[in-house]
């Protein structure tokens, strides 16, 4: 059996999202490169240092974008013999561009390509042909939602497998007795990004202004100070910010919803974790949230950026009791034993093997 190295972008992706995974190899057979590898929980495996890009501003750098390709490929000729995994697509796309004219073994784990069906078609165009000219390089594609899976197999290849994400410690994510509908607490489990939908938050928060009952509670890493300034400009003050929590099944627990407005996804792993927790999604129809979310079963989908959608989803759950147990229920029940993130690990595991 090859032994493997899997590459991402920050620890965190690999803390969260690969333990399963990580813990299926033995300490001799898998090498960890990550931008910071003191942040890596399993410390019994060796962890390489990368330089990536910390910034979209950073990718116009052209000397920072040299001395990452030239690392990259600096660690592709010491291990050329190697199965080499790769999560991240920026990295994903870096790491091709030094691999070429090297013969490599790569399995491309696609978090979710950087197009889809809401970007710009300049957007769409230059990531899509990005795609389509590295795809020479990949041996084996894993997919995590019908859109990027359709679109492999379409135009990259034909040598791919479709996973549910990387799924979910089922046996810590389960089921709690229906919240009241007293102080009702929406849920929002997202880094402090654009991309993730704070700026809309923030403005389904002035529409919730009237409902005294309703709280948003929100967590993630990066900064919230200037979504913070925001809502005290606009004397919001129905929205908690909180730091990134490493047990989030607790501050779960205490959610009547998630709300979660994600400008781009390949499949949510906070939705999953509530889905799980019988407590019912509401966001935009996107791709990966559509995977999970039954519009009117377990959740609701609105057309991206359509805020008056999200707000009356919420409010029609606030008010009415019997259709939130209701959608509680079903969020249970549309969890299966094919989420199980051990489950999962070891599909991708047989399969990169194979």
């Amino acid at each position: 059996m090859k032994k493997c190295i899997l590459l991402s972008g920050k620890s965190i992706t690999l803390n969260l999202f690969f333990s399963s995974f990580i813990n299926l190899f033995d300490i001799s057979k898998l090498q960890i490169c990550v931008s910071d590898p003191e942040n890596i929980n399993n410390k019994k495996y060796i962890s390489n240092k990368i330089i990536l890009p910390k910034s979209y501003i950073e990718l116009f750098n052209i000397i920072l974008i040299s001395r990452s390709i030239k690392s990259l490929r600096k660690i592709i000729k010491k291990n050329l013999n190697k199965i080499f995994i790769l999560n991240t697509p920026l990295l994903s796309i870096l790491f091709r561009l030094a691999s070429i004219g090297l013969n490599v073994e790569i399995v491309y784990i696609v978090h979710g390509y950087r197009f889809n069906r809401q970007s710009n078609k300049v957007i769409f165009l230059f990531f899509f042909m990005l795609e389509y000219l590295l795809s020479f390089k990949v041996k084996k594609y894993i997919t995590i939602n019908n859109y990027d899976y359709n679109i492999t197999k379409k135009y990259f290849s034909n040598n791919l497998l479709k996973i549910n994400g990387l799924g979910i410690d089922l046996n810590k994510f389960h089921k709690k007795s229906n919240k009241k509908l007293k102080n009702f607490s929406i849920g929002v489990l997202s880094a402090y990004r654009k991309n993730k939908g704070y700026n809309d938050l923030i403005k389904i928060a002035l529409k919730l202004k009237k409902y005294k009952n309703i709280k948003i509670h929100c967590y993630g890493y990066d900064d919230y100070s200037k979504y913070l300034s925001q809502c005290n400009k606009l004397n919001i003050n129905n929205i908690y910010f909180n730091n990134f929590e490493k047990d989030i099944k607790p501050k779960i627990d205490e959610f009547n919803i998630l709300l979660h407005l994600s400008y781009r996804e390949g499949l949510p792993i906070a939705p999953l974790q509530c889905l799980a927790s019988a407590i019912p999604v509401i966001g935009y129809d996107i791709r990966g949230m559509n995977d999970l979310i039954n519009n009117n079963y377990n959740g609701y989908l609105c057309n991206f950026k359509n805020l008056e959608c999200i707000f009356l989803k919420i409010v029609k759950i606030y008010e009415d009791k019997k259709l939130y147990e209701n959608i509680c229920n079903n969020a249970f029940k549309s969890i299966k034993s094919n989420y199980s993130s051990n489950s999962i690990a070891k599909i991708i595991y047989k399969y990169i093997h194979e």
